[in-house]
């Protein structure tokens, strides 16, 4: 927590990556616009004497005929509440096809908050036919959380606060918890994801590793896959379609470059704690992992930790490569570009140079060296730079590369401060020009014009034939 002297004024800061054990200089910008004043409590509520149950004050005690093999096989009940009148918090439907028992998720992710502290959840109640969720903060400073429009009162042990609440399986859950360990009381918003395979959906298979290019779709617990983009020619990435069009695409960021792979065990060393080192360590994966997800879509609490999310539209991109740049001519779609890497007398593309001179159009510095105060005032929402900002394999200096990466790395870094997605073009590295030019799905699916990309393809392909 920092003091803000003013609203619309820079504030010179100064971080520190514990991960490279750097000090890096940033500036703060709070804009007045859009601003909205925060629902919360200044006290902590403090329940009553008895216990709360349901609306009519009955206490529900758990009752369960059959336990499922489980870390814990106790049944939890559910905390205490009362019900919160500011309805922070809508109802969930906690109803499941389980049968009565305890179960340990398939998978738990969560969202939110300051990245200070930790949530996990080892263990589901049903109990008639209702889920409830034992969820546990990695402090013991949190007094109560608010879900399904109520309020939920701790239970403390040592340095953790737990509460047990009904969940809808497979969903997004909104919670907000209450916490003392600022200088005053807070209320912070969550989303919590629980993952029950035998709740209706297919088994989860573990891909966050992201150690080569999945040859068939992984399963995104709460997405529902839909069908794979064939590729003919391309070797350097992959297109997953799931329903409510939202998209994975995969990019191989090592194969035939100077990084050394990341094995399972470098892989699964533990991850960092700050959101921004966070989503920038995913760039140092072997496999960088794209979700685009049109807008107003929801998706679970948690994916942003494991891939990249690209909000669509991706309509002010940062476009630092030129043969991009010449597949947007292509597409005839350049004004998705807010900013490029080239000034308007290097420029090639005749709309891109007569845009630059405009001003309709930025120069936001090359790949090596972004201008991220221009990035920032464009509201780019996604960069795109060239397969040059990766460690080459023709590079024989160890040192350089090592350079190479480390500038990829704090590139990423960069940009994560200023939640603006990256993304590698590696069309330049494929072997042939089809390859090459197959590259134009990626677009196609970035910037909604699918269409006009499969018609550019075909034609392309047909050329080759004769």
């Amino acid at each position: 927590t920092i003091p803000v002297s003013a609203l619309d004024t820079e504030i010179a800061v100064a971080a520190h990556s514990k991960s490279k054990n750097v000090w890096y200089d940033r500036t703060l910008l709070f804009h007045s616009s859009g601003i909205e004043k925060l629902n919360h409590s200044t006290e902590p509520e403090q329940p009553g004497d008895g216990t709360t149950g349901k609306p009519d004050d009955t206490t529900t005690e758990p009752n369960v005929p059959e336990v499922k093999p489980g870390t814990d096989t106790r049944p939890d009940t559910e905390s205490r509440y009362e019900s919160d009148l500011e309805g922070s918090t809508r109802r969930v439907n906690n109803t499941t096809k389980l049968a009565d028992g305890v179960y340990t998720p398939d998978k738990f992710s969560w969202s939110g908050g300051t990245g200070r502290v930790t949530i996990s959840c080892n263990k589901v109640t049903v109990t008639n036919g209702q889920a409830y969720a034992t969820i546990v903060f990695s402090s013991g400073s949190y007094s109560y959380v608010k879900a399904s429009g109520n309020i939920y009162y701790a239970s403390h042990s040592g340095d953790t606060s737990s509460f047990v609440i009904p969940v809808e399986l497979n969903k997004n859950n909104r919670v907000i918890g209450m916490t003392t360990k600022m200088s005053a009381s807070h209320e912070v918003a969550y989303n919590i994801f629980i993952y029950l395979a035998a709740d209706g959906a297919e088994d989860n298979t573990d891909s966050s590793l992201n150690l080569k290019l999945d040859e068939k779709a992984p399963t995104i617990p709460g997405l529902e896959y839909k069908e794979a983009e064939e590729l003919a020619h391309a070797e350097y990435f992959r297109i997953y379609h799931y329903e409510q069009s939202i998209t994975l695409l995969e990019i191989d960021m090592t194969t035939d470059t100077a990084r050394t792979a990341e094995t399972e065990a470098s892989a699964k060393k533990e991850k960092p704690a700050d959101e921004e080192e966070e989503t920038a360590a995913l760039y140092g994966k072997n496999v960088v992992k794209y979700l685009i997800v049109p807008e107003d879509v929801e998706i679970p609490a948690g994916l942003e930790k494991e891939m990249i999310v690209v909000q669509k539209p991706a309509d002010k991109a940062y476009i630092a490569s030129d043969a991009v740049l010449e597949i947007l001519d292509e597409l005839h779609m350049t004004e998705v570009a807010a900013a490029v890497g080239c000034e308007a007398e290097d420029c090639q593309i005749e709309s891109i140079s007569k845009a630059l001179e405009e001003e309709k159009v930025s120069f936001a510095g090359t790949y090596m060296e972004p201008d991220y105060k221009e990035l920032l005032s464009k509201e780019c929402n996604l960069a795109v730079m060239p397969s040059e900002i990766l460690p080459q394999e023709e590079k024989e200096d160890t040192e350089a590369e090592e350079e190479q990466l480390e500038r990829l790395l704090d590139t990423a870094e960069h940009l994560s401060l200023l939640k603006i997605p990256m993304l590698v073009d590696r069309s330049a590295d494929e072997k042939t020009e089809l390859a090459q030019y197959e590259w134009i799905k990626v677009y196609g699916v970035l910037f909604g014009c699918e269409e006009q990309a499969e018609k550019l393809l075909d034609a392309a392909f047909q050329a080759a034939e004769k």
